[in-house]
């Protein structure tokens, strides 16, 4: 498997990112949505107070002719300043060429001022500060609303609306979407959206969080298998040394005896020093946050060159300290394993005559840079990348296991530091390591159980349901609101016994002193308010249901919705009555649509009908009208999918790997400290005393390597970052 180089908490970080994305991309949407119902509403209260306004403004005295007549349809014509006008039609345009008649007539006394009053009048939102703007042909301002107002330069929210056939003036309106509207529409909705989102950030923060709780364990645990990986060196070499003096026991005189057992002393010491500071730091005894600590690099880095250098070899180490202090801040048990670990690697690579300098001085930004230099072969540059590859072995063969280079760089990233490599063939090489002495570590590894992530991404996808349902509702309500008209209008054109009788109605008869209008139907009286001049059209046009003769039919109606609407989709038309009974039905043979839209439409104020309308619902209009943000949506929803694929795959790796450390590396070290109090070395140099000693610590090395070597080839079975 392709490793990837982001940490889970980078992914998490990135999901989290992509579900406030997610989430802006679905308000946006929404949003975006109901202020365009909000327009197609707020556009029909200016249309009404247009056309209350036109009906309401004094009549002047023009030299215009009306002339109506009625032969089978609808015919209008006048003369106004010369110009003749004339239309003949069956519909509700005659209603719109009828008011822009009454504009041409009385177009000097029409006011703004007016129209703006009318439109409070209609509208029920009073925080709602609109601008009107009315215009001629040539875009010269006639007069606007407020009267010290300027245009604005935006686009207007109701467009040019036509006020006049002979004097087609404009009207233009801007007006602010209120915000409280959008809450009282959505706030269920919002809210039922919300709360998923907030789950799912809450996981995220959750997981970072626990990520900085367990961060200080993992370290604990990493650092165990550090020691275990550096022990093969001092082993090897106390292995080495005690050999030699086996094979030379009676030959070699008492001092230099005792000088190779000091440095098996030293090496052990060192060993059992670390080890004890390592248990102690693991059970609780810090003292100081040991990855802000202060520390005595200069000792350390001698120290380090002075293990490594007692192998009784032509090799030399040698430590080049050019900073003014010794005292540094940071990680005194990471930099001396890293520099450890390539002062033992350039040793294996470099032969016998190694000459490897270690230089610790700093780079032109402050940073504090420690470089390793050998004098070996060299590396050619296509392996550059590939040496910090887990299990890569420059050689097929050898005690090496290809984990050393891989775990170097891994744990300077953890310190905040940065590992690169110099070399060409024939040169040597030369590893720099550069960090910013005191800066704190960032947690970067997470190990959380799976099930963490999934409900993070459940919760995503819950929210990811909201906001489409919400969305879905929203644009249903403006293809509803679209459709109406429509439907207005098929209605309308079905009404062919305009202002005739029906035999069962006694009286039509209009009170314009109490403002009533009043229909007989079989001896019952009907009595509605007359109310504004909009709310006389709406009567009106129900009272042309009542007057309808017996041919009316909803048949007649679908050829005539289809005229005038773009919607080819099955449709459903019912007429009921007042007790609610089913009179007729026409449209699409089917008995139920699937989640139709539905809305419901009085025929007549006497006898209670109303029509009801089942539109299927065309559902590629959300790709079409909100393609682009759905089409972001569901690829961040994808791309957190895949993340949290990518998350929960390094959680599990990363688990094995913490589980290998607590079930076999804790438990080798439990047992090497008795192990290690075994080796003795005594002061004699008795040859028999001195070589039993010898064989038996002799053994202990090789039993302990053969253990480090079987945890090291288990480690190698573990995917790891």
């Amino acid at each position: 498997m392709k490793k990837s180089h982001l940490s889970i908490s980078g992914y998490i970080h990135l999901m989290i990112i992509l579900l406030l994305l997610l989430e802006a991309g679905w308000l946006y949407s929404l949003y975006h949505a109901e202020r365009r119902d909000f327009r197609y509403v707020t556009g029909k209260f200016i249309e009404d107070a247009i056309k209350e306004e036109i009906h309401t403004c004094p009549i002047q005295e023009t030299n215009g002719l009306d002339d109506f007549s009625m032969k089978g349809r609808l015919i209008m014509t006048y003369t106004y300043k010369g110009k003749y006008f004339h239309i003949d039609t069956n519909s509700q345009l005659f209603l719109v060429f009828y008011r822009r008649k009454l504009y041409d007539f009385n177009r000097e006394s029409w006011n703004i001022d007016s129209l703006a009053a009318w439109f409070r009048h209609f509208c029920p939102w009073e925080d709602l500060n609109p601008v009107f703007i009315r215009q001629d042909t040539t875009g010269k301002i006639i007069d606007r609303y407020p009267a010290d107002c300027r245009k604005p330069y935006r686009q207007p929210d109701f467009a040019q609306f036509q006020l006049g056939n002979l004097e087609p003036d404009t009207l233009t309106a801007w007006f602010d979407f209120p915000f409280n509207r959008f809450w009282l529409r959505q706030r269920y909705g919002l809210l039922l959206s919300i709360v998923p989102f907030l789950f799912a950030l809450s996981f995220g923060l959750l997981i970072l969080r626990w990520e900085k709780r367990r961060q200080r364990n993992h370290l604990l645990t990493e650092k165990q298998l550090i020691f275990i990986h550096d022990l093969k060196t001092p082993f090897c070499t106390s292995c080495h040394i005690e050999q030699h003096l086996l094979q030379h026991v009676g030959e070699w005189p008492a001092e230099k005896i005792h000088e190779k057992l000091n440095v098996c002393r030293h090496l052990l010491a060192a060993i059992t020093d670390e080890m004890t500071q390592l248990i102690d730091r693991s059970a609780g005894y810090w003292g100081t946050n040991p990855e802000t600590a202060g520390f005595d690099l200069r000792s350390m880095l001698e120290e380090v060159a002075a293990r490594y250098g007692g192998r009784g070899d032509a090799s030399r180490i040698a430590v080049d300290y050019r900073l003014d202090t010794p005292i540094v801040q940071g990680d005194s048990f990471h930099l001396s394993h890293i520099i450890g670990n390539l002062i033992d690697n350039a040793l294996r690579h470099a032969g016998p005559e190694a000459n490897i300098i270690v230089i610790c001085d700093a780079d032109r930004r402050g940073r504090l840079r420690l470089t390793v230099e050998d004098n070996g072969t060299g590396i050619p540059r296509r392996l550059h990348r590939r040496i910090f590859r887990p299990g890569f072995r420059s050689a097929p063969t050898g005690d090496n296991h290809g984990i050393g280079l891989a775990y170097i760089r891994n744990t300077a990233r953890r310190i905040g530091a940065r590992l690169r490599l110099d070399s060409r063939p024939g040169h040597g090489s030369r590893f720099i390591l550069t960090f910013t002495p005191g800066q704190k570590h960032r947690s970067r590894k997470i190990h959380l159980s799976p099930r963490f992530y999934s409900c993070f991404i459940v919760a995503i996808m819950f929210a990811a349901l909201f906001w489409t349902g919400n969305l879905y509702i929203a644009d249903r309500r403006a293809f509803v609101n679209e459709e109406l008209p429509n439907l207005d209008e098929a209605i309308f054109k079905n009404n062919t016994s305009s202002f005739k009788w029906r035999e069962d109605t006694n009286c039509f008869c209009n009170d314009f002193e109490a403002k009533t209008i009043t229909v007989t139907h079989n001896g019952q009286d009907t009595t509605l308010a007359m109310g504004t001049h909009i709310n006389q059209s709406h009567i009106y046009r129900g009272l042309y249901y009542d007057l309808r003769d017996t041919a009316w039919r909803v048949d007649s109606i679908l050829p005539a919705y289809r005229k005038y609407s773009a919607n080819r989709l099955p449709v459903i038309f019912r007429r009921i009555d007042a007790a609610g009974r089913t009179i007729e039905r026409a449209g699409t043979e089917q008995q139920a649509l699937f989640l139709p839209v539905e809305c419901s439409l009085p025929l007549g104020y006497v006898e209670g009908h109303r029509l009801e309308v089942q539109l299927a619902y065309p559902w590629l209009r959300l790709f079409s009208r909100y393609g682009f943000g759905l089409f972001l949506a569901l690829a961040g929803l994808s791309v957190t999918i895949r993340f949290n694929r990518i998350a929960t795959d390094m959680a599990r790796r990363q688990q094995a790997f913490i589980r290998f450390q607590r079930e076999e590396v804790q438990l080798f070290i439990r047992s090497l400290q008795p192990r290690l109090r075994d080796i003795r070395y005594p002061q004699t140099a008795d040859p028999e005393i001195l070589g039993e000693t010898l064989d038996r610590n002799i053994g202990i090395y090789r039993e302990l390597l053969g253990q480090i070597n079987l945890l090291l080839e288990k480690f190698k079975t573990i995917e790891w970052e």
